[in-house]
């Protein structure tokens, strides 16, 4: 909550108890760090010489459950949590696995990997512009993908129905600067920000190669992508215009990969292996989902004392939204 305490005990495996408070002012605070104390409490009250490794990790685990179960931690924190133990305890587990070292090849070779786009940019990406815009040369005048490389992970294998599914995480922050010089006016874009999770289906599993009847990729939820516009694009930053600009990208991406759309590829011949095309393009609902909007309370006045409220829901690539109730909160 935004104010106030909360104070929960954490039992242990095989008896203690470890007990936090957290106090919360008028502004919220990030209660990671105090969560994160009463995680490193338990596993301090399992010491290695009494408990093997894995019990150890399930005293760290059962505090780490309660303190979600009890929201004193956000989701997203979490699953940071969880990365942070398993990092902490080697061995199987059900955690999600990290990519720290596919992460730091990454940020290696980013620099390469940014010297060549410019090229390309130069080379390939503005001849064909300008060949497809007929307004005169257009010509890379900066391009830059920032210091910071795109970051894999977390990820998460389990098994499915008929196969297999793999959940990545995937962020990128990064201070790209790409401008395009062109006879009427400048154009480019800067500080991209993308972050989703990716979920790869591997099915159906064959007993012959390539074993992996086809994969399907997509995003469960539409991937948060945030940009912006630089030179002549700058008007396209105005109230209205930006969030049609925004709006047009999402639907894009919601159209190509977010379910139910995916895309999917086959990597077994359809005859005599057993795959069914049409079903790994389409494959069949899990069931239908039935959402009514019962009422809504104590919302926030945003015009005058009064407000002109409505719901939006997302499920996936489809949004549905209610329609407007004038002045009411």
């Amino acid at each position: 909550p935004a104010g106030g305490e909360k104070e929960g005990w954490f039992k242990l495996n095989k008896g203690g108890e470890v007990q936090i408070k957290v106090t919360v002012g008028s502004f919220q605070q990030d209660t990671l760090a105090v969560v994160e104390a009463a995680v490193e409490a338990a596993v301090e009250a399992a010491p290695a010489a009494k408990r093997s490794q894995a019990e150890r990790l399930a005293a760290a685990l059962e505090a780490l459950k309660r303190a979600k179960d009890v929201d004193a931690i956000s989701g997203k924190d979490f699953d940071l949590l969880l990365r942070k133990l398993h990092g902490e305890f080697i061995g199987p587990s059900p955690l999600p696995e990290t990519m720290q070292w596919l992460n730091a090849l990454m940020q290696a070779l980013w620099p390469h990997i940014s010297t060549f786009t410019k090229k390309h940019m130069a080379d390939v990406i503005a001849p064909m512009i300008t060949e497809a815009a007929g307004v005169g040369k257009i010509s890379v005048k900066r391009c830059s993908l920032g210091e910071n490389a795109p970051q894999v992970g977390p990820i998460k294998c389990s098994a499915c129905d008929g196969g297999l599914e793999v959940h990545i995480g995937l962020t990128y922050y990064s201070a790209v600067d790409i401008l395009f010089d062109a006879p009427v006016a400048q154009v480019g874009v800067k500080n991209v920000k993308f972050v989703g999770t990716l979920s790869v289906f591997l099915r159906p599993l064959l007993d012959d190669i390539p074993v992996v009847g086809g994969v399907e990729v997509c995003f469960a939820n539409p991937p948060t992508v945030d940009f912006d516009l630089l030179g002549i694009g700058n008007i396209a930053d105005m109230p209205g215009i930006a969030g049609k600009i925004r709006d047009t990208i999402d639907s894009s991406i919601a159209a190509a990969c977010v379910l139910p759309n995916r895309i999917a590829v086959p990597l077994a011949p359809a005859s005599g292996a057993g795959v069914d095309l049409a079903r790994l393009r389409t494959p069949d609902p899990l069931g239908v989902l039935k959402i009514t909007v019962v009422s809504a309370s104590d919302l926030e006045a945003a015009d005058r004392n009064t407000s002109d409220p409505y719901v939006r829901i997302r499920v996936g690539a489809t949004t549905w939204k209610s329609s407007v109730v004038k002045k009411t909160l």
